[in-house]
């Protein structure tokens, strides 16, 4: 497993910041205060999202997925495994994602049943939703989540196209604002992912994949779960395993309830905001005395993204290396798949290449 080197320090500059569900998709509300303190320069780059309508119901939807695919006989799940486009549809049966700490996962979207290719029919019809016929209401438990994820999402587009206002040179009709330029042009990619028990727990090992930050435009996570091996029964813990980084390499340990999500934005976004919205650094790493003890971590994560023909042109035709540049952390963070005129399907294999591995020269 991967080492992570002062992942704690005593004193944070940066704090979680929290905003209600009703409020944030309310477009008459002034969220720049919640928005400046979570996305400035100082900010983590992700903000709690509270009193979430319906969340803990569909949060033990998702985990009742979670149990029916852990029990499951996984060679009868053959038909759903999709090692070309793996992370990106279907089943990842154990031990795909991560070789220290086994981890199952099931991809898939909620607001379309494939990704929006015209110019390869035959791609998108790769890229088609699978769903196991064995375990009931599955899709219905799957999609209920990450349609109320979008929601939360493109709240999110909103309040940033407010916050950022004149300094980003809108039109009157606000027509380069993220929200109008994404809204219909988007592909929700999902991941259910069932990490398997740590054998012995240390600290500041990464549980799952390294360090880094999402290539997509707005991250959303439920609060994730650990069920006990033998019974799958959930522990109640207000850890999460959960930390976020802010730009000065700040690490803080997010906690959050049942009825709460948290929203990242990623490098989309920094690109989209003209270099105003910073893009999230995080990971997903063990402490030994909060860890619970041979339990499985279950989890749903969200990734909103362009489409996957959405052409890579910065706002106002911007120039794309001069947004870069305002990156602190290029050098660590790459952004060799980034530029100007590339579609997002390319941009998504470079990313997955980087992220997991992905041996893949055309998906």
């Amino acid at each position: 497993m991967i080492k992570m080197k002062q992942i704690f320090k005593k004193n944070f500059c940066s704090k979680v910041v929290r905003i209600e569900f009703n409020k944030l998709i309310d477009d008459t509300a002034n969220t720049n205060k919640e928005i400046d303190e979570a996305f400035n320069k100082e900010g983590l780059g992700a903000i709690v999202v509270t009193k979430v309508p319906n969340l803990k119901q569909i949060r033990q939807g998702v985990f009742e997925n979670c149990k029916g695919l852990v029990f499951s006989d996984h060679s009868k799940l053959q038909d759903h495994v999709k090692p070309e486009i793996a992370y990106l549809a279907g089943f990842e049966p154990p031990g795909i994602v991560n070789n220290d700490i086994p981890c199952a996962a099931w991809d898939g979207r909620s607001c379309a049943e494939t990704i929006r290719y015209p110019q390869d029919p035959e791609l998108e019809k790769r890229f088609e939703n699978s769903w196991p016929p064995h375990l009931p209401q599955f899709k219905e438990k799957y999609q209920a989540c990450g349609q109320l994820q979008v929601k939360a999402q493109l709240a999110l587009l909103k309040c940033f196209d407010r916050y950022i206002g004149k300094g980003f040179e809108y039109t009157k009709e606000g027509t380069e604002s993220m929200f109008n330029k994404f809204k219909d042009n988007f592909n929700d990619q999902q991941r259910m992912l069932m990490y398997y028990p740590i054998k012995e727990v240390k600290s500041n090992d990464t549980w799952g994949i390294k360090f880094h930050r999402d290539f997509c435009l707005v991250t959303c996570l439920i609060k994730p779960g650990f069920f006990t091996a033998d019974k799958l029964e959930e522990v109640k813990t207000s850890y999460t395993a959960l930390v976020l980084s802010n730009r000065k390499d700040e690490r803080v340990e997010v906690e959050y309830e049942e009825d709460e999500l948290v929203l990242q934005s990623g490098d989309m976004s920094f690109i989209y905001s003209n270099g105003n919205i910073m893009a999230t650094p995080h990971g997903v790493i063990t402490c030994a005395d909060k860890t619970p003890k041979n339990c499985f971590r279950f989890t749903f994560a969200n990734f909103f993204n362009p489409s996957y023909d959405f052409s890579l042109v910065p706002p106002f035709n911007h120039d794309l290396e001069e947004i870069l540049k305002k990156d602190i952390f290029r050098d660590k963070y790459k952004w060799s798949m980034f530029e100007k005129g590339t579609i997002f399907a390319d941009i998504t294999i470079a990313a997955h290449k980087n992220l997991y591995g992905m041996s893949n020269e055309k998906i």
